[in-house]
Protein backbone atom coordinates (compact mmCIF):
# COMPACT_ATOMS: atom_id res chain seq x y z
CA UNK A 1 0.00 0.00 0.00
CA UNK A 2 1.23 3.62 -0.69
CA UNK A 3 -0.07 5.05 2.67
CA UNK A 4 2.21 7.35 5.06
CA UNK A 5 0.63 5.98 8.61
CA UNK A 6 2.99 8.05 10.60
CA UNK A 7 1.39 11.08 8.74
CA UNK A 8 -2.18 9.97 9.84
CA UNK A 9 -0.35 8.97 13.35
CA UNK A 10 0.26 12.78 13.82
CA UNK A 11 -3.10 13.91 12.46
CA UNK A 12 -5.11 11.93 14.41
CA UNK A 13 -2.77 13.00 17.64
CA UNK A 14 -3.39 16.53 16.73
CA UNK A 15 -6.99 16.60 17.08
CA UNK A 16 -7.52 19.11 19.91
CA UNK A 17 -10.32 20.25 21.99
CA UNK A 18 -10.76 22.94 20.10
CA UNK A 19 -10.91 20.81 16.49
CA UNK A 20 -13.69 18.51 17.89
CA UNK A 21 -16.02 21.37 19.46
CA UNK A 22 -15.42 23.23 15.96
CA UNK A 23 -16.86 19.61 14.41
CA UNK A 24 -20.01 19.13 16.75
CA UNK A 25 -20.72 23.35 16.91
CA UNK A 26 -24.70 23.32 16.07
CA UNK A 27 -25.57 24.78 13.14
CA UNK A 28 -27.92 28.07 13.02
CA UNK A 29 -30.57 26.45 11.05
CA UNK A 30 -30.82 23.59 13.72
CA UNK A 31 -34.06 23.56 15.80
CA UNK A 32 -34.88 22.23 18.93
CA UNK A 33 -38.82 23.19 19.47
CA UNK A 34 -39.96 19.40 20.72
CA UNK A 35 -37.04 19.05 23.12
CA UNK A 36 -37.81 22.48 24.77
CA UNK A 37 -41.38 21.85 25.16
CA UNK A 38 -41.05 18.27 26.93
CA UNK A 39 -38.55 19.06 29.73
CA UNK A 40 -39.80 15.92 31.77
CA UNK A 41 -38.92 13.55 28.91
CA UNK A 42 -35.65 14.69 28.38
CA UNK A 43 -32.63 13.06 30.71
CA UNK A 44 -30.23 16.06 30.69
CA UNK A 45 -30.75 19.90 29.66
CA UNK A 46 -27.43 18.96 26.93
CA UNK A 47 -27.63 18.19 24.04
CA UNK A 48 -31.00 19.02 22.98
CA UNK A 49 -32.26 17.06 20.20
CA UNK A 50 -33.12 17.87 16.87
CA UNK A 51 -36.42 18.99 15.39
CA UNK A 52 -35.29 17.78 11.83
CA UNK A 53 -34.16 14.29 12.85
CA UNK A 54 -35.99 13.15 15.44
CA UNK A 55 -38.12 9.64 15.82
CA UNK A 56 -41.78 11.07 15.53
CA UNK A 57 -43.69 8.64 17.72
CA UNK A 58 -47.46 7.72 16.19
CA UNK A 59 -50.91 6.68 18.18
CA UNK A 60 -48.82 7.08 21.31
CA UNK A 61 -49.61 10.04 23.64
CA UNK A 62 -47.33 12.17 22.98
CA UNK A 63 -45.24 11.78 19.67
CA UNK A 64 -42.19 12.95 21.33
CA UNK A 65 -39.07 10.79 22.02
CA UNK A 66 -35.42 12.00 23.00
CA UNK A 67 -34.43 9.90 20.36
CA UNK A 68 -33.13 10.90 16.34
CA UNK A 69 -32.54 8.68 12.93
CA UNK A 70 -29.02 8.35 11.81
CA UNK A 71 -29.05 8.07 8.37
CA UNK A 72 -26.59 6.76 5.66
CA UNK A 73 -27.20 7.57 1.78
CA UNK A 74 -23.53 6.80 1.01
CA UNK A 75 -22.99 4.11 -2.53
CA UNK A 76 -21.48 1.80 -0.07
CA UNK A 77 -23.96 2.04 2.40
CA UNK A 78 -27.98 3.08 2.62
CA UNK A 79 -29.39 2.39 6.09
CA UNK A 80 -30.47 4.41 8.95
CA UNK A 81 -30.29 3.77 13.17
CA UNK A 82 -31.60 5.33 16.32
CA UNK A 83 -29.37 7.17 18.50
CA UNK A 84 -31.29 7.77 22.06
CA UNK A 85 -31.09 8.68 25.73
CA UNK A 86 -31.32 5.67 28.31
CA UNK A 87 -34.73 5.70 29.49
CA UNK A 88 -36.32 7.59 32.70
CA UNK A 89 -38.57 5.71 34.19
CA UNK A 90 -41.29 7.84 33.12
CA UNK A 91 -40.58 7.63 29.17
CA UNK A 92 -40.19 3.99 29.52
CA UNK A 93 -43.27 3.77 27.53
CA UNK A 94 -42.34 5.93 24.67
CA UNK A 95 -39.52 3.69 24.87
CA UNK A 96 -40.50 0.50 23.93
CA UNK A 97 -43.46 2.33 21.41
CA UNK A 98 -40.42 3.34 19.13
CA UNK A 99 -39.33 0.26 18.93
CA UNK A 100 -42.98 -1.17 18.30
CA UNK A 101 -43.65 1.03 15.43
CA UNK A 102 -40.28 1.31 13.68
CA UNK A 103 -40.01 -2.67 13.78
CA UNK A 104 -36.69 -2.48 15.59
CA UNK A 105 -35.10 -6.27 16.40
CA UNK A 106 -31.96 -5.19 17.97
CA UNK A 107 -31.50 -2.55 20.91
CA UNK A 108 -27.71 -2.09 22.11
CA UNK A 109 -27.07 -0.76 25.24
CA UNK A 110 -24.01 1.00 25.95
CA UNK A 111 -24.40 1.52 30.02
CA UNK A 112 -25.51 0.04 33.01
CA UNK A 113 -28.96 -0.01 34.26
CA UNK A 114 -27.76 1.06 37.94
CA UNK A 115 -25.49 3.61 36.13
CA UNK A 116 -28.01 5.85 34.86
CA UNK A 117 -30.91 4.01 32.83
CA UNK A 118 -33.79 3.32 34.21
CA UNK A 119 -34.70 -0.77 34.52
CA UNK A 120 -36.86 -0.61 30.97
CA UNK A 121 -36.88 -5.21 30.76
CA UNK A 122 -37.35 -7.63 32.78
CA UNK A 123 -34.87 -9.04 34.91
CA UNK A 124 -35.20 -12.65 35.04
CA UNK A 125 -36.12 -15.66 32.17
CA UNK A 126 -40.17 -16.25 32.39
CA UNK A 127 -40.46 -12.93 33.77
CA UNK A 128 -43.23 -10.29 32.26
CA UNK A 129 -42.66 -6.43 32.64
CA UNK A 130 -46.10 -4.22 31.79
CA UNK A 131 -45.18 -0.45 30.88
CA UNK A 132 -48.80 0.94 29.83
CA UNK A 133 -50.34 -0.86 27.00
CA UNK A 134 -46.75 -2.72 26.35
CA UNK A 135 -45.75 -5.83 27.41
CA UNK A 136 -41.67 -6.93 27.18
CA UNK A 137 -41.08 -11.05 28.34
CA UNK A 138 -37.36 -12.12 29.06
CA UNK A 139 -37.93 -15.30 27.35
CA UNK A 140 -33.98 -16.45 27.05
CA UNK A 141 -30.27 -15.51 27.53
CA UNK A 142 -28.62 -16.51 24.87
CA UNK A 143 -24.77 -16.93 24.43
CA UNK A 144 -22.33 -13.86 24.59
CA UNK A 145 -21.41 -13.08 21.08
CA UNK A 146 -18.33 -11.14 22.43
CA UNK A 147 -16.64 -11.03 25.60
CA UNK A 148 -18.21 -8.32 27.70
CA UNK A 149 -21.44 -8.26 25.11
CA UNK A 150 -24.83 -10.30 26.69
CA UNK A 151 -27.36 -11.02 24.11
CA UNK A 152 -30.93 -11.71 25.81
CA UNK A 153 -34.36 -12.47 23.75
CA UNK A 154 -37.52 -10.67 24.34
CA UNK A 155 -40.87 -10.57 23.14
CA UNK A 156 -42.63 -7.51 22.89
CA UNK A 157 -46.26 -6.80 23.03
CA UNK A 158 -48.99 -4.13 22.49
CA UNK A 159 -52.20 -4.90 23.92
CA UNK A 160 -53.83 -2.31 21.85
CA UNK A 161 -52.71 -4.05 18.44
CA UNK A 162 -55.08 -6.21 16.61
CA UNK A 163 -52.16 -8.13 15.84
CA UNK A 164 -51.32 -10.34 18.82
CA UNK A 165 -47.87 -12.21 17.70
CA UNK A 166 -45.09 -10.96 19.71
CA UNK A 167 -42.04 -9.00 18.48
CA UNK A 168 -38.80 -10.29 19.09
CA UNK A 169 -36.42 -8.07 20.41
CA UNK A 170 -32.72 -8.92 21.06
CA UNK A 171 -31.25 -6.55 23.59
CA UNK A 172 -27.42 -6.65 23.43
CA UNK A 173 -25.58 -4.96 26.64
CA UNK A 174 -22.33 -3.99 26.13
CA UNK A 175 -20.76 -4.37 29.44
CA UNK A 176 -16.95 -3.41 28.71
CA UNK A 177 -17.11 0.08 27.87
CA UNK A 178 -17.20 2.38 31.00
CA UNK A 179 -18.19 5.62 31.23
CA UNK A 180 -16.19 8.95 29.83
CA UNK A 181 -13.66 6.65 28.13
CA UNK A 182 -13.68 3.88 25.24
CA UNK A 183 -12.68 0.42 25.51
CA UNK A 184 -8.46 0.00 24.89
CA UNK A 185 -8.59 -2.49 22.35
CA UNK A 186 -10.54 -2.02 19.19
CA UNK A 187 -10.67 -5.79 18.41
CA UNK A 188 -13.95 -6.30 20.60
CA UNK A 189 -15.94 -3.48 19.24
CA UNK A 190 -14.99 -4.40 15.60
CA UNK A 191 -16.28 -8.27 16.20
CA UNK A 192 -19.23 -6.97 18.12
CA UNK A 193 -19.99 -4.91 14.32
CA UNK A 194 -19.24 -8.00 12.37
CA UNK A 195 -21.44 -10.13 14.31
CA UNK A 196 -24.49 -7.54 14.28
CA UNK A 197 -23.66 -7.11 10.61
CA UNK A 198 -24.15 -10.80 9.75
CA UNK A 199 -27.22 -11.40 12.44
CA UNK A 200 -29.16 -7.91 10.83
CA UNK A 201 -28.71 -8.69 7.25
CA UNK A 202 -31.66 -6.94 6.00
CA UNK A 203 -30.17 -3.88 8.26
CA UNK A 204 -33.20 -3.29 9.73
CA UNK A 205 -33.33 0.07 12.07
CA UNK A 206 -31.20 -0.67 15.22
CA UNK A 207 -31.32 1.29 18.21
CA UNK A 208 -28.32 2.67 20.00
CA UNK A 209 -28.09 4.30 23.81
CA UNK A 210 -26.13 5.10 26.65
CA UNK A 211 -26.60 7.58 29.02
CA UNK A 212 -27.20 10.54 26.91
CA UNK A 213 -27.40 9.14 23.32
CA UNK A 214 -23.91 10.73 22.47
CA UNK A 215 -20.68 9.78 22.92
CA UNK A 216 -20.53 5.85 23.53
CA UNK A 217 -23.17 5.13 21.40
CA UNK A 218 -22.74 8.01 18.91
CA UNK A 219 -18.97 6.37 19.01
CA UNK A 220 -20.58 2.59 17.70
CA UNK A 221 -23.08 4.65 15.61
CA UNK A 222 -20.11 6.33 13.65
CA UNK A 223 -17.77 2.87 13.62
CA UNK A 224 -20.74 1.47 12.38
CA UNK A 225 -21.21 3.65 8.93
CA UNK A 226 -17.64 4.77 8.84
CA UNK A 227 -16.47 0.99 8.95
CA UNK A 228 -18.35 0.04 5.57
CA UNK A 229 -17.09 2.65 3.44
CA UNK A 230 -14.66 1.60 0.72
CA UNK A 231 -11.76 3.13 0.93
CA UNK A 232 -9.29 3.05 -1.86
CA UNK A 233 -6.28 0.97 -1.06
CA UNK A 234 -3.70 3.46 -2.90
CA UNK A 235 -5.30 6.18 -0.65
CA UNK A 236 -6.87 5.18 2.30
CA UNK A 237 -7.99 8.41 2.95
CA UNK A 238 -9.76 8.07 6.43
CA UNK A 239 -8.90 10.98 8.45
CA UNK A 240 -10.76 12.91 5.81
CA UNK A 241 -13.95 10.70 6.24
CA UNK A 242 -14.06 10.31 9.77
CA UNK A 243 -14.01 14.48 9.90
CA UNK A 244 -16.60 14.49 7.41
CA UNK A 245 -18.64 11.58 8.91
CA UNK A 246 -18.15 13.65 13.07
CA UNK A 247 -19.96 16.52 11.12
CA UNK A 248 -22.71 14.68 9.12
CA UNK A 249 -23.16 12.90 12.33
CA UNK A 250 -23.85 15.94 14.25
CA UNK A 251 -26.63 16.77 11.75
CA UNK A 252 -28.88 14.26 13.37
CA UNK A 253 -27.64 14.05 16.77
CA UNK A 254 -26.58 16.81 18.33
CA UNK A 255 -23.13 17.16 20.18
CA UNK A 256 -22.94 12.67 18.82
CA UNK A 257 -18.94 12.51 19.42
CA UNK A 258 -17.54 14.26 22.66
CA UNK A 259 -13.35 13.55 22.88
CA UNK A 260 -10.98 13.18 21.02
CA UNK A 261 -10.55 10.04 22.53
CA UNK A 262 -13.97 8.89 21.09
CA UNK A 263 -12.43 10.38 17.54
CA UNK A 264 -8.94 8.30 18.04
CA UNK A 265 -10.88 5.17 19.14
CA UNK A 266 -12.89 5.20 15.64
CA UNK A 267 -10.18 5.40 13.65
CA UNK A 268 -8.59 2.78 15.54
CA UNK A 269 -11.36 0.27 14.81
CA UNK A 270 -10.95 1.20 11.02
CA UNK A 271 -7.71 0.00 11.17
CA UNK A 272 -8.45 -3.12 12.96
CA UNK A 273 -10.95 -3.75 10.36
CA UNK A 274 -9.11 -3.23 7.77
CA UNK A 275 -6.48 -5.58 9.05
CA UNK A 276 -8.74 -8.39 9.67
CA UNK A 277 -10.32 -8.26 6.58
CA UNK A 278 -6.45 -8.53 4.56
CA UNK A 279 -7.17 -5.06 3.18
CA UNK A 280 -4.50 -3.65 4.40
CA UNK A 281 -1.12 -5.30 5.86
CA UNK A 282 -0.38 -4.48 9.96
CA UNK A 283 2.76 -2.30 9.50
CA UNK A 284 4.97 -0.67 12.58
CA UNK A 285 3.28 2.51 12.26
CA UNK A 286 -0.33 1.06 12.40
CA UNK A 287 1.59 -0.89 15.33
CA UNK A 288 2.53 2.68 17.10
CA UNK A 289 -0.68 4.70 16.68
CA UNK A 290 -2.52 1.28 17.97
CA UNK A 291 -0.29 1.50 21.00
CA UNK A 292 -0.36 5.54 21.70
CA UNK A 293 -3.90 4.98 21.77
CA UNK A 294 -3.75 2.09 24.53
CA UNK A 295 -1.39 4.77 26.30
CA UNK A 296 -4.15 7.66 25.87
CA UNK A 297 -6.68 5.35 27.44
CA UNK A 298 -4.90 4.49 30.42
CA UNK A 299 -4.49 8.58 31.15
CA UNK A 300 -8.02 9.11 30.83
CA UNK A 301 -8.15 6.15 33.33
CA UNK A 302 -5.74 7.07 35.57
CA UNK A 303 -7.13 10.46 35.74
CA UNK A 304 -10.71 9.26 36.40
CA UNK A 305 -9.46 6.07 39.23
CA UNK A 306 -7.75 9.65 40.99
CA UNK A 307 -11.29 11.29 41.25
CA UNK A 308 -10.91 14.45 39.47
CA UNK A 309 -7.33 15.21 40.18
CA UNK A 310 -4.21 15.98 38.20
CA UNK A 311 -2.64 12.48 36.43
CA UNK A 312 0.88 11.97 37.28
CA UNK A 313 1.96 10.26 34.42
CA UNK A 314 3.61 13.09 31.68
CA UNK A 315 1.20 13.36 28.25
CA UNK A 316 1.52 10.49 26.50
CA UNK A 317 2.20 12.96 22.95
CA UNK A 318 4.94 15.17 24.47
CA UNK A 319 4.21 18.97 25.01
CA UNK A 320 5.98 21.36 22.89
CA UNK A 321 8.44 23.68 24.28
CA UNK A 322 6.15 26.04 24.34
CA UNK A 323 3.81 24.35 26.32
CA UNK A 324 6.19 23.01 28.28
CA UNK A 325 7.31 26.40 29.25
CA UNK A 326 3.30 27.47 30.57
CA UNK A 327 2.51 27.52 34.01
CA UNK A 328 0.32 23.90 35.06
CA UNK A 329 -2.84 24.38 36.58
CA UNK A 330 -5.27 21.87 37.90
CA UNK A 331 -7.15 19.95 35.03
CA UNK A 332 -10.22 19.03 34.35
CA UNK A 333 -11.67 16.39 32.60
CA UNK A 334 -11.96 17.65 29.58
CA UNK A 335 -8.98 19.37 29.50
CA UNK A 336 -7.04 15.97 30.38
CA UNK A 337 -8.77 14.29 27.67
CA UNK A 338 -7.93 16.45 25.09
CA UNK A 339 -4.68 16.80 26.31
CA UNK A 340 -3.15 15.15 22.35
CA UNK A 341 -0.17 17.86 21.02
Amino acid sequence: MKNNFSDFSNYAKGKSAGYIKSTIETSNSATFYAFDSNPTLNRYISPKCRDSSRVILENHKTDYINANWVVSDSKEYRGKNILTQAPLKNTIPDFWAMIYQEKVEYIVMFCEFMEKSSQYLPTNEGDVEKYENFEVKFVRKEKDPVEGVNWIILHLFDRKSIDTRPRRVNHIHVTSWAENTTPDDPKLTVELYRWLMRKNESHIPMVFHCNNGIGRSATFAAIYFLIRLDFDEDDLLISESSTLFLQYLNEFRNGAIETTLQYCFIICCIFELLIQENRIERTRDIDELMSDYKKYVGKVGEFIRVGGKEAKSDQIFPPSPEEKRKPRKKQSYKEIEFSLK
